[in-house]
This record gives structure tokens, C-alpha cells and sequence, in this order.
């Protein structure tokens, strides 16, 4: 394992593919890389050091011309009163709430299904006209599937952390899953107002088992493109996206059950079974 610092991480990422200019999808988990190191040997301990060592690793990286993607989904909002403000309302992830406020990036206006965006072409990708769909054909996902951006999976397999294949399912029409309509009060220019957003989710009468996206990930044509770096305690992955959207929709075309391992019918109901 490399010893992980701040010179050992930008060549990781140079390994991974990311270059001055490179639009990247970042997220992961952090704690299983373990504690970063400064080039002296000392541990980096303090919460915000080591997100800061992080943050500094991946801008160093991408330069002034780069651009940081990052999710900010805010699910506990479903069935809540609570209003949804793009400014305010926290994510539960550690590495993206810490982008969001330290970058005061721009957020994704859906009070669930969020993500945020800093640099070159953030305001391209949470555009004014964005859908209220998260993966709707002009959602995030489609500058990204057509701009060269680079997924970044920091101490986790790709396969465990990448939410495109969801957008996949949407491109595809997978058949369990159907687009669900919710309102939702959200907050913006300090206004409050009600607002139909939507979400695409697994139908309730069957129980769907998860494959993990093993079965994806052992495709030909997407193992070829993972590149994975060993560093601190565990890896760093990459995958370009359009590669994985492309591949993994043609795979859904031929197997649209591809993402699931087996699906339960309850009550021997399987509700898109004519």
C-alpha cells in the first residue's frame, strides 16, 4: 500500500486519469482509506484537516479549469414537513456536505435526489432548466454521460458507490421501476413555495434483492476501463462515465434485470405482469 499523502494521492489520482481540466464525480468513503499523512509522517487527525487534505489533493489536481461533481441527496426529506432550501439543507455525506458548504457550490433544486457541482462547467451541469426528475434527459447525468467526467470512488469498489446505473434504468425503462410523483415545500430566493418533483423507485408489491452491480462489473467491456490504486488503507477507483452509462445501458437492453439478483413477488403479485 502507498503511504498516504498529499504527493502519493495526486499521483494516485494521475494514474486514475484525472488531469488539469478533468470533470470529476467524486464520492466514497473516506474512513476506510484510513488517516492521511503530511510529508513529514505526522497523522492527520483533525476532521476538517483531513477533509481539507482531500479537497486540496483533488483542486491541485484538476486545476482552474476542473470541475468537482459530488452528491448531496437529502432522502430523509421524504415524508417530512421539513423545506427543502438548495443553500441550507444538509447532506448526510461527510465528503460532499463538506464540499458544499466550504465550495458554495451550486445544488441540484430536488428536495431528495441531489447533486451539486463547482468549477468550470458547474452552472452547465445544475443548469436553470434543470428537470425535477433526478435522471431525466436534462438532469446532471446527461452532461456528464457527454463530457468526458471521470467517476471517482475514494476507498470503495466503483461498483459500490456508482449512482449512474440508476440513470441507466431510467434511459432504458427498466420494468421495475416506475416514475412516483411527490410535492414537496422548498425554499428559494427566500420564498417558500409547494413543488412536484419526482423520483424513480422499485415497485412496492415485489421485494427486490440487489446484485451490488457485480454482475455489471463483470462485463468485458466495463472491467477493461476500472482502474484501481492501491493507497492507505484500502483503493481508489475510476471509471469514465460515459463508458459506464453506454456499456451498462447496452447490457440492460439484452438483460433488464441485470442490477438485481432476484425478485420476490408478494402476495404473488408482480405489478408489471400483465
Amino acid at each position: 500500500m502507498k503511504n498516504l499523502n498529499s504527493i502519493s494521492f495526486k499521483k494516485v489520482l494521475n494514474e486514475l486519469g484525472v488531469k488539469p481540466g478533468s470533470t470529476l464525480y467524486i464520492t466514497g468513503n473516506l474512513g476506510n482509506l484510513g488517516l492521511p499523512h503530511n510529508l513529514s509522517g505526522e497523522k492527520i487527525k483533525g476532521r476538517n484537516q483531513i477533509l481539507d487534505f482531500y479537497l486540496n489533493g483533488i483542486l491541485d489536481s484538476i486545476g482552474t479549469n476542473g470541475t468537482i461533481v459530488f452528491p448531496t441527496h437529502s432522502f430523509n426529506l421524504i415524508e417530512s414537513k421539513d423545506v427543502f432550501d438548495p443553500n441550507q439543507t444538509p447532506t448526510n455525506y461527510t465528503l460532499s456536505e463538506y464540499l458544499r458548504t466550504t465550495l458554495k457550490a451550486n445544488r441540484q433544486l430536488h428536495p431528495y435526489s441531489s447533486l451539486a457541482s463547482y468549477g468550470r462547467h458547474s452552472e452547465k451541469i445544475i443548469s436553470k432548466n434543470i428537470t425535477k426528475h433526478p435522471y431525466g434527459t436534462d438532469s446532471p447525468y446527461k452532461f456528464l454521460e457527454e463530457n468526458d467526467c471521470i467517476f471517482i470512488s475514494l476507498g470503495l469498489p466503483a461498483r459500490k458507490s456508482i449512482s449512474a446505473v440508476h440513470y441507466c434504468e431510467f434511459k432504458v425503462g427498466v420494468p421495475y421501476r416506475y416514475t412516483k410523483s411527490f410535492k414537496h415545500y422548498i425554499c428559494t430566493n427566500t420564498k417558500e413555495y409547494l413543488e412536484e418533483f419526482f423520483l424513480y423507485v422499485c415497485y412496492e408489491k415485489v421485494k427486490i434483492i440487489r446484485d451490488k452491480n457485480i454482475k455489471i462489473f463483470a462485463i468485458p467491456s466495463i472491467k477493461r476501463f476500472i482502474r484501481t490504486q492501491l493507497i492507505g488503507n484500502s483503493i481508489i477507483e475510476s471509471i469514465p462515465l460515459n463508458i459506464f452509462i453506454n456499456e451498462t445501458s447496452k447490457a440492460m437492453l439484452n438483460d433488464p434485470y441485470i442490477w438485481t439478483r432476484e425478485i420476490k413477488s408478494i402476495n404473488n403479485i408482480v405489478p408489471w405482469v400483465m
